[in-house]
């Protein structure tokens, strides 16, 4: 018995040591995986921190001009020559209907150069770029191409923030990007997602055929933020969602920044 006693716990000593020397493996690749987990957290942050300076919230104005209707045209068989005189000689009255807007957009230069989005600057009177810093400029535009989306304009400043220009070429699908913008307002709004897909055509908003799709959320309003790579550099230009609810369905699409840039030179 006393033998049987011995054999048993020698069993137990030695499983228990089989287990540990299975468990402490784990705990390690557990305390990695932890620290990967906040190394990739702390990257995140980074570039986030380093690029919303350079992202700008764009307020737009267009000004509607309505003349009254004149209520005694229609009627003026019934009326003496010396009233309708009198009607006709003021002038119907105008009035002047104000409607904004909101777009995004990021500084490609110092000197206050911006890209953003063709339809968010389209038929403005009026353009107003906010800075992270609460900053507010006046804008004008120096250029849009409706067939890829892609506008320029211009705010009077200097020694700005801007984002560095990546290479869109070299993007892949499953690539880490994050997504900045004012989505409903809401402005230095950072999202993150992959790419989901590239080339991207057929999507109802030009007649251009390349869109970068990312699954990173973005809402109205985010028009003309950039899309940045895990560097930070700007791959893209957010453009258009594909949404049966009006918000965020994980299915976005951005201009290659390639083709922005292009578009950009020809434009200024």
């Amino acid at each position: 018995m006393n033998r049987l006693k011995k054999g048993m716990c020698v069993c137990w000593i030695l499983a228990l040591a089989v287990l540990g020397q299975i468990v402490a493996p784990v705990g390690q690749l557990a305390a990695a995986d932890n620290s990967l987990l906040r190394q990739l957290s702390d990257e995140i942050a980074s570039v986030s921190e380093k690029a919303k300076p350079a992202v700008v919230s764009i307020i737009t104005t267009t000004i509607r001009v309505q003349r009254s209707y004149d209520p005694f045209e229609q009627f003026d068989q019934f009326f003496s020559p010396g009233f309708r005189r009198y009607y006709r000689s003021h002038p119907p009255v105008e009035r002047r209907q104000r409607q904004t807007g909101l777009g995004s957009g990021f500084l490609i230069d110092s000197q206050g150069t911006i890209l953003t989005n063709n339809h968010v600057v389209k038929g403005t009177d009026e353009l107003e770029v906010v800075l992270a810093d609460g900053r507010t400029f006046k804008a004008d535009v120096v250029g849009s191409d409706p067939e890829t989306e892609v506008a320029v304009i211009k705010i009077a400043g200097k020694d700005l923030p801007y984002l560095e220009l990546g290479d869109s070429d070299t993007v892949k699908v499953g690539n880490l990007v994050l997504a900045i913008g004012s989505p409903q307002g809401l402005p230095q709004t950072v999202t993150s997602g992959i790419v989901s897909a590239l080339n991207r055509s057929s999507v109802g908003i030009t007649n251009f055929a390349d869109f970068i799709q990312t699954d990173a959320a973005v809402n109205p309003g985010s028009s003309g933020g950039p899309l940045l790579d895990a560097d930070g550099k700007a791959i893209g230009i957010n453009t258009a969602i594909y949404t049966t609810s009006g918000g965020s369905q994980g299915l976005s699409f951005a201009v290659p920044i390639n083709r922005a840039r292009h578009v950009a030179e020809a434009l200024k």
